[in-house]
């Protein structure tokens, strides 16, 4: 006997692929082609009869469950032909699914083969960062001791093309980790105080070099000074390749910036150039990864077409958007907007002198890698701090033992004994004492292994020496 049911959901159909079912009224059950095999039933029976194809100790739970009653259970089920399922059920749409226990162990298999993979992926992005930001790490502090010699003005103008050559390189190496990242949904935005001013002259004063080479103006408009609450890292990197694209692009002219936020909370920044320009065609090309607009540009401008795509995943990911309005030979508009939260709390601009921690603290530098260890060590001498070294952690539990210390720099990843083990060890002896990590993995994961061992606070690679000085005199206080 047909039933003639009458679907409530005409839209939603059900997939004869899988082992699906729909609850009809509370009345009747249409099964899948499937899952009818499966139960070796017609596909349109009665409630009743549904619920009676489960042993008696769970047929009330069944019932429960498709009743919207508060449940406390794992949804595993048997059936009376002694059949064990997963039930999954949806009480909104009255659709569920059955998952028999051999494709359950099929599944739980393949998820620990992915979760496996994953876990080897980032362990693989963790050592690549650490091996590539060290280095970068490394060029920064010993560009920042030169700045702080006597130079002549042919080397301050080589100094300067140094510089310039290392922002581009620590931006390349970002966009890369940063893409790996996002594919792997390893990342959770963070929420940072900003006041949008400021971040966008820290990007100003980044590209200020390039820009006065080109001989191009950079003008800004804020339509509300605000503080806002999102993740400064990911917001920075999307204005750094958005404006580094605009920049490379140009060569008369220059670029204007313009910030607004919405009634609605919606934080929207537009970048506007003068330059190149795009056709319909290059527009829709632009967001796909390793893609640029056409291969003269590749040739004449370079990049590696990463920075874009990045862009659109990051703002993707703190649920915003990216716009493009281009004209080709007059210029392009880039607006980006993402939701935030407005913050009462007001940041106070320090002069860089104020950054600095009192002179006479006894620093002890965990570092392994030699050169890096070495200009760290010079940029905290030369602000009449003490210093001693260790290259792993055996080496900080000697030099613990011998000499009192104001702060801990620790490296995470060293040789021997990391810095995590160590960090465990010291926390046995002594419960106050700073400990800083030094990283370059900013996996929210990693961030809570820092601070479950003991760790009191983190700094990332590649940092600069006013980041270093804040953060020791932010806990010499």
């Amino acid at each position: 006997m047909k039933l003639n049911l009458k679907k409530t959901k005409p839209n939603e159909k059900i997939d004869d692929h899988l082992m699906s079912f729909e609850i009809i009224n509370l009345s009747y059950v249409m099964l899948s082609k499937k899952l009818a095999r499966f139960l070796s039933l017609n596909q349109e029976i009665t409630l009743d009869k549904f619920s009676s194809l489960f042993q008696d100790k769970d047929q009330e739970r069944f019932t429960n469950l498709i009743n919207n009653k508060p449940m406390n259970d794992d949804s595993i089920y048997t059936l009376k032909s002694k059949k064990i399922i997963k039930l999954i059920f949806n009480q909104n749409l009255q659709y569920g699914y059955f998952i028999p226990e051999k494709e359950m162990h099929e599944l739980k298999t393949q998820i620990e083969q992915l979760e496996s993979t994953l876990k080897s992926k980032e362990t693989f992005l963790f050592e690549m960062s650490h091996e590539l930001k060290t280095p970068l790490q490394t060029m920064i502090s010993t560009i920042e001791l030169l700045k702080e010699s006597n130079l002549d003005q042919s080397q301050n103008a080589l100094l300067k093309n140094l510089s310039l050559s290392l922002e581009q390189a620590i931006n390349s190496t970002n966009n890369i980790l940063n893409l790996a990242k996002l594919e792997h949904k390893a990342y959770e935005p963070r929420h940072d105080v900003i006041y949008i001013k400021d971040l966008i002259d820290d990007i100003h004063h980044m590209f200020k070099g390039t820009l006065e080479q080109k001989n191009l103006y950079f003008r800004v408009s804020h339509y509300k000074e605000a503080t806002i609450i999102s993740d400064e890292s990911l917001l920075k990197q999307v204005l750094t390749n958005m404006i580094s694209n605009a920049i490379k692009f140009t060569d008369e002219g220059g670029l204007y910036i313009e910030t607004d936020i919405t009634s609605e909370n919606i934080l929207k920044i537009s970048i506007e150039d003068t330059g190149i320009g795009m056709t319909d065609e290059e527009v829709n090309r632009m967001f796909k990864p390793f893609s640029q607009a056409n291969q003269n540009i590749q040739k004449r401008y370079g990049g590696t077409g990463l920075g874009l795509s990045i862009s659109k995943k990051i703002l993707n990911l703190m649920n915003g958007n990216i716009e493009i309005e281009s004209t080709y030979g007059s210029g392009t508009k880039f607006t980006i907007s993402c939701p935030i939260k407005l913050s009462n709390e007001v940041i106070i601009n320090v002069a860089q002198e104020q950054y600095k921690p009192r002179s006479g603290l006894s620093i002890l530098v965990a570092e392994d890698n030699v050169l890096s260890l070495k200009v760290t060590k010079q940029l905290l001498e030369n602000i009449e701090l003490k210093v001693e070294v260790a290259k792993n952690g055996i080496e900080v539990l000697n030099q613990f033992k011998d000499f009192p210390f104001d702060v801990i720099l620790m490296d995470v990843s060293m040789p021997k004994m990391d810095g995590f083990e160590a960090t465990k060890l010291l926390r046995e002896k002594d419960n106050n004492i700073p400990i800083i990590a030094m990283t370059a993995n900013s996996y929210d994961d990693h961030k809570n292994e820092c601070y479950s061992v003991g760790m009191t606070d983190i700094l990332y690679k590649p940092f600069k020496a006013k980041d270093l000085y804040q953060i020791i005199s932010k806990h010499t206080k």
